[in-house]
């Protein structure tokens, strides 16, 4: 593994498009980077860290792990509506880690970041304690117009439609399949250890939603755990669940019970598409926006005062709602 200052400017720096960017005039290589906001707008950030046997199963495609690295973070900006700017790193390696695993590990990173015009700007690297295993750390900063243009998780009213962007539960499938390997087809195993690897964050669809949705979150932990955080946030409403709507993966139709198919889909999470509330009035824009996009757009259901959430409409697929609503760390 060559040096520090090496291994950052042969994976990751200047030459690699890393820190490009014409509101970066200053990138990787000296001591801070410097960014250049649009006048009149303002920053967002957000921070995360993906950690090997946490975030991401060992022998994961490391091209795969850079791509959901930045992905997950920059899926954080599409729920707030932001634009884009840059990102930094922070990564801890292992003594063990072989070269061309970061360079593979580099290359899934920067092709989104350029895909997403989101450079990375600086950063830092180090080894991993004993034992430790790969980790990495993202920051990600955004902006948008003005304070009125963020979405937040607090603007959720009663009466208004809850979407989702896309299918849900075929990563949560993933999973499955790699914690507790059962019987199933490739043509099954192989979407959905892809929908877990290389999500697809709604930056443009989170953009478009400025002054349309009322309230806005990525689904990450799962769909009816970050769903409550919105109805939390928004004064402690409860939300009615079109059953016979729920927006499940086509691909949990080989999952022979129901009770496993809700479960991935609503309480699976690492979806990362977006889950929002807009007035009923908005119905056909959310549509119409959606075809423009070529993107399944959903509308699941509806808040109601009430707090906690209920299935509603016509239930004969035989829907239940999972008991726990999601993951969480601790």
């Amino acid at each position: 593994m060559p040096g520090e200052f090496e291994l950052i400017d042969r994976y990751f720096g200047l030459r690699n498009g890393a820190g490009a960017g014409s509101q970066v005039p200053l990138g990787i290589g000296d001591d801070c980077a410097a960014l250049q906001l649009t006048p009149g707008h303002i920053l967002l950030t957000s921070v995360d860290t993906f950690t090997e046997g946490v975030h991401f199963f060992a022998g994961t495609d490391p091209r795969a792990v850079g791509h959901k690295a930045l992905a997950v973070n920059l899926s954080d900006l599409a729920a707030c509506g932001a634009r884009p700017l840059a990102c930094l790193m922070a990564v801890s390696l292992p003594a063990a880690l072989q070269e061309t695993w970061l360079a593979g590990f580099a290359e899934g990173f920067l092709t989104l970041a350029r895909q997403c015009d989101c450079p990375l700007i600086g950063g830092d690297t180090t080894r991993s304690g004993p034992g430790g295993g790969f980790s990495v750390s993202v920051t990600v900063m955004g902006e948008v117009p003005d304070a009125s243009c963020i979405l937040r998780r607090s603007g959720a009213h009663v009466g208004d439609d809850i979407w989702v962007s896309g299918r849900l539960g075929a990563a949560a499938l993933g999973v499955a399949l790699r914690s507790e390997p059962f019987e199933m087809s490739p043509s099954v195993s192989g979407p959905a250890g892809h929908a877990l690897d290389w999500p697809q964050p709604r930056v443009v669809l989170g953009m478009a939603l400025r002054g349309l949705a009322s309230a806005c979150i990525d689904v990450s932990d799962g769909f009816l755990a970050d769903l409550g955080h919105v109805l939390k946030a928004s004064g402690g409403l409860g939300a009615t669940l079109d059953a016979a709507n729920l927006p499940l993966s086509p691909i949990l139709q080989h999952v022979p019970d129901m009770a496993s198919r809700c479960k991935f889909a609503l309480a699976g999470g690492d979806d990362y598409e977006l889950c929002f509330t807009a007035a009923p009035c908005r119905r056909d824009t959310v549509m119409a926006l959606g075809q423009s996009m070529g993107l399944d757009m959903v509308c699941v259901g509806s808040v109601r005062q009430t707090p906690g959430v209920v299935l509603g409409g016509d239930n004969t697929g035989g829907f239940q709602l999972p008991e726990t609503a999601g993951y969480e760390h601790f």
